[in-house]
């Protein structure tokens, strides 16, 4: 009100906030002094503003009021932060396990995957191996005479040349029959992608024997396929049948020769006479009789799928006519 500056010794307005000296409103030091020391529960008023303190006064619980609601809101915003950042630390933590849980039980099936082919390669080369011995003792063994050595050599051949023509075909039992070989074609493609994911290339399919009357047996079904390797792919990855209701009945084998038939034969009737005494867990692969692999756990509990398909019958195969196979 003097336009002197305020140094010390001042009130300011609570509604105006206008600063006056104590000297001019005619306060001692020492009712200022007290007056200071209740600052925390005194309000002081300009004249000015006592001609309007009703209205000052609602104004000023107002801007009370204002604060405290501004004062709750922002403890309310701030502790919703707070439960939304508990809250995406623990989505993270569940996403980085998640992925890294994933990862680990991609790279067990892969490696599980490769030791399984490497145990059936491992297998096929010892069997070929029993069988180029069994075939050179049996032409060591020959003392019948030169004519003798000479028809033990030409079957040697023969068979040699046989297993040549079958190694790229696989058959299939209780496969459903069509009407016709394209529609059979149509199903084993089908088939293949359904369970394996993939395509293979198809040179022939051939039902093998006559038709049956009963609608519910199906002729075996012989398939050429272009590639070798492709027959190995099925019959390794053939316990896949069994994840699917279509195809949990059909099985693979491989196109015996007649020599072969006879071989699995005999190894058929040495399981069942091992199995009759008391051994277990024993499945023939590659032509020889071993106890089936023992799986590794997954991370999930569960363990993988055996890799054998179910024994096939010791005649593998309808041996067809002559004339050309009916369908």
């Amino acid at each position: 009100l003097c336009s002197e500056p305020a140094v010390k010794d001042t009130f300011e307005c609570g509604w105006c906030e206008c600063l006056q000296h104590s000297v001019c409103l005619g306060i001692s030091a020492d009712q200022c002094n007290v007056l200071n020391t209740l600052s925390s529960n005194v309000i002081y008023f300009c004249s000015a503003c006592l001609l309007h303190l009703p209205a000052a006064m609602q104004s000023y619980d107002n801007r009370l009021s204002d604060n405290d609601k501004l004062q709750t809101m922002e403890k309310h915003i701030d502790s919703r932060l707070d439960a939304l950042e508990i809250k995406l630390s623990d989505i993270t933590k569940q996403f980085v396990q998640y992925s890294l849980s994933e990862l680990s039980n991609q790279i067990e099936e892969q490696i599980t995957d490769i030791g399984s082919k490497i145990e059936d390669l491992s297998a096929k080369h010892t069997s070929v191996q029993m069988e180029v011995d069994s075939a050179t003792e049996s032409l060591q063994s020959s003392t019948t005479g030169s004519t003798s050595l000479v028809s033990t050599a030409s079957s040697i051949a023969d068979e040699l040349a046989d297993r040549d023509r079958r190694r790229n075909n696989i058959i299939l039992y209780n496969f459903s029959e069509k009407s016709d070989r394209e529609a059979d074609r149509k199903a084993f493609n089908d088939m293949c992608q359904v369970v394996f994911s993939e395509q293979f290339a198809v040179s022939k399919v051939i039902r093998l024997g006559k038709r049956s009357e009963d609608k519910d047996r199906h002729r075996p079904l012989l398939v050429g396929l272009n590639q070798e390797s492709n027959k190995v792919s099925l019959l390794v990855n053939s316990s896949k049948l069994r994840r699917h209701d279509m195809y949990k009945n059909v099985y693979l084998s491989p196109d015996r020769t007649k020599f072969e038939r006879l071989k699995y034969k005999k190894l058929v009737e040495e399981l069942k006479e091992r199995r009759s005494k008391g051994e277990t867990n024993l499945i023939i692969r590659n032509n020889t009789i071993i106890s089936r692999p023992i799986r590794p756990q997954s991370s999930s509990g569960n363990s993988s799928a055996p890799s054998d398909q179910p024994m096939a019958p010791a005649n593998n195969q309808a041996k067809p006519s002559s004339s050309q196979p009916q369908n």
